[in-house]
């Protein structure tokens, strides 16, 4: 037998005092359905149904809370069992959510997909997937329309516009690392890359002539002639101009020199 020698209303539950000192809290619902009073005794067998039923909603409640965000089944069995919640409540509390639609991992997958699908390739996003526990088959499904090169193309063409500053070779370069850096492919990255360079505006006749009058300053302290020439060429290439850029830009200088 169990006897209530004490009841406190919290919030969400009510604190359970037991005539041997244990505390214990129990959610509302609960509470009213076993008609729990101070100073009543209750048998085991309903005192054990009603500690079941409790636990069962307390985790429940928990998992309902933590899915005003999108988590996976993995992610939210984690978290039930990171609360030290038994195997069986944590399957019964899974099942229900399962059968309500609460959790749904191709859902999560998809959305997962159209959201990160600009800023992070497919190895990351597979891994980070993975990760939450997403299965195999789920991510075979998932990935069988994704078009790797269609996306690369478009992320390419957005990132070109804010690289004014850089010439076409580091321009590329830039891109080349940032693409990699999300999960990219390699082979996509180079084949779509150089596919889509010629159509790809350069900013270089732009910028070589402020870069050669830097050079030229720096470099004449120390250098005249031929060799300053050949520095110069050296160093304009360093910066990633093209070799027809540089010969155009020294052949304007020499005029404008005469």
């Amino acid at each position: 037998m169990k006897t209530i020698i004490d009841i406190k209303k919290k919030k969400g539950s009510l604190s359970v005092t037991l005539e041997d000192g244990s505390i214990m809290e129990v959610v509302f619902e609960i509470a009213m359905k076993y008609h729990l009073v101070a100073g009543e005794s209750y048998d085991d067998e309903r005192w054990h149904r009603m500690i079941s039923e409790n636990t069962y909603q307390q985790a429940l409640n928990q998992a309902l809370f933590k899915l005003r965000k999108m988590m996976t089944l993995f992610e939210i069995k984690q978290y039930l069992e990171d609360q030290g919640y038994p195997q069986s409540i944590v399957k019964q509390v899974t099942h229900h959510l399962i059968e309500r639609r609460y959790i749904d991992d191709v859902r999560y997958a998809e959305d997962y997909l159209s959201i990160k699908k600009m800023s992070e390739g497919p190895e990351m996003m597979l891994y980070k997937l993975r990760q939450k526990g997403i299965s195999e088959p789920i991510l075979e499904h998932l990935f069988h329309g994704y078009k790797e090169d269609d996306v690369i193309k478009v992320i390419a063409e957005q990132k070109w516009y804010g690289l004014k500053h850089k010439t076409k070779r580091q321009a590329l370069m830039t891109i080349k690392q940032h693409l990699l850096q999300k999960g990219f492919h390699r082979e996509a990255i180079e084949r779509i890359l150089i596919s889509t360079e010629e159509d790809m505006p350069s900013h270089d006749d732009d910028l070589i002539e402020k870069a050669y009058d830097k050079a030229y300053l720096h470099l004449s302290k120390k250098w005249s002639g031929y060799e300053l020439e050949m520095k110069i060429k050296e160093k304009l290439y360093q910066k990633g101009f093209s070799y027809p850029t540089i010969q155009a830009i020294l052949e304007k200088k020499k005029l404008q020199s005469w």
